[in-house]
């Protein structure tokens, strides 16, 4: 049977283009791990719904969000960087990216430190606190974290899969169970953080004990982890620019809401995107043409897949609010319009695509101009139509900007066969 299941899968790869074994292997393991971590979210939004106010959860979202749009600032790129790194051999990036990292880390907390000390001197003790915790774990949080990318670089996606899984594990227990003992968002915030800051570190050092400290380091790591991060900074805004947008205009209950219509739209097009990470190591040991002339058709046949996708949820959804989440009902209709944005997911292969090539001028074009979209679609939705437009924007936004970054990898395509 496993000669047979061998064989089946090699003749699909004649009509996928796709090297099946090496996508199911490695497939298998992210999906598992994001079908978890999502089961996981799950769980806490359910705890949330049960246990939290909106108004508090709608404070807990911000300060996330907050929290995020300053850490655009620090060196996002090293993730991707170090993966590339590592596919080509350089192992001893992960000690020097952790370094790196927490070098840049510098401006994040000097920003959290002033921001948190505008809190507290406006009398907001839960906000200024909660962004002091971040301010200290987060750097460590994140330059601990490319033990991931390390193992994503190698290839070695079981043992991937095993930590975040242990690391979603304890943080949902965590959680969870504080919520049966406060309210306070200040202490889930720290436990939030603090479970992420124990366990990464954990999977760091265990990590970098398996690397001989003569590993090679890539000079070419850091500078492209900087023009990448550069890049990165207007994406990671828009990313959080909606959340900080409604709870300044509009309010805390309201981003409760909001939050809890994207959150199955968004978990599933993660689920769907998070596969692009498989493809990077495999990406960057295949020449510009060779992704050229086979991308496309499997682009294709994954909008087929997420296509069907999205009605199903939208007959589901008023049923899965009515039973997991029966406080925020009103959240039903935004999240049958949101489920829309599942249709961007195949963005993340293009971009995923062009940095496994290095392609610094597509990836900075596709990466000034969609944000940029989104950023100003959100705000006149947002001041226009409040939480409906926001969504309506959302979605309208991560549609123009797939269709932006597929052009722009077409006209790519077309620049390199006249070269």
């Amino acid at each position: 049977m496993k000669q047979k299941g061998h064989e089946l899968l090699r003749k699909s790869e004649k009509y996928t283009k796709t090297d099946m074994r090496y996508f199911l292997s490695s497939g298998f393991w992210i999906t598992f791990t994001r079908i978890i971590q999502s089961v996981a979210a799950f769980i806490v939004s359910i705890a949330f719904a049960h246990f939290i106010s909106k108004d508090s959860y709608g404070i807990y979202k911000y300060i996330i969000s907050f929290a995020a749009i300053i850490g655009a600032f620090t060196l996002t790129g090293l993730a991707s960087s170090i993966s590339q790194s590592v596919a080509r051999g350089f192992k001893g990036v992960l000690r020097e990216g952790f370094r790196t990292s927490l070098k840049w880390n510098a401006l994040f907390i000097l920003i959290m430190l002033v921001s948190a000390t505008y809190y507290l001197y406006n009398n907001n003790i839960v906000i200024g606190l909660s962004l002091i915790i971040i301010g200290l774990l987060q750097p460590f949080i994140q330059s601990a974290s490319f033990y991931g990318s390390y193992q994503q670089g190698m290839k070695d996606f079981k043992s991937n899969s095993f930590y975040a899984i242990l690391s979603t594990i304890t943080q949902t227990i965590l959680l969870v169970g504080a919520m049966f003992f406060t309210k306070n968002v200040t202490i889930l915030i720290a436990i939030n953080f603090g479970s992420l800051f124990i366990t990464f570190l954990l999977f760091y050092f265990l990590t970098i004990n398996k690397i001989s400290k003569e590993a090679t380091n890539d000079s070419e790591s850091t500078p492209y982890a900087i023009k990448l991060s550069l890049i990165n900074i207007l994406s990671r805004i828009a990313q959080h620019f909606d959340k900080v947008l409604i709870f300044q205009i509009i309010g805390s209950n309201e981003l409760a809401i909001y939050s809890f219509a994207m959150m199955i739209p968004e978990r599933v097009k993660g689920l769907i995107g998070g596969v692009s990470r498989a493809a990077l190591p495999k990406f960057s040991n295949r020449t510009n043409k060779e992704l050229q002339k086979t991308l496309p058709r499997k682009l294709l046949l994954l909008s087929f897949g997420i296509i069907l996708i999205i009605p199903i949820y939208i007959f589901l959804a008023p049923t899965i609010f009515k039973i997991l989440f029966p406080q925020y009902l009103e959240s039903v209709g935004l999240s049958q319009v949101a489920s829309l944005i599942i249709l961007s997911s195949s963005t993340s292969f293009i971009l995923n695509a062009l940095f496994s090539q290095k392609l610094i001028k597509k990836i900075a074009l596709i990466s000034t101009i969609s944000p940029i979209i989104q950023i100003i679609c959100v705000l006149i939705g947002g001041i226009l139509w409040g939480l409906m437009g926001v969504v309506l924007a959302q979605t309208i936004s991560n549609i123009i900007n797939t269709l932006i970054a597929y052009v722009i990898f077409v006209i790519s395509k077309r620049s390199d066969e006249k070269n």
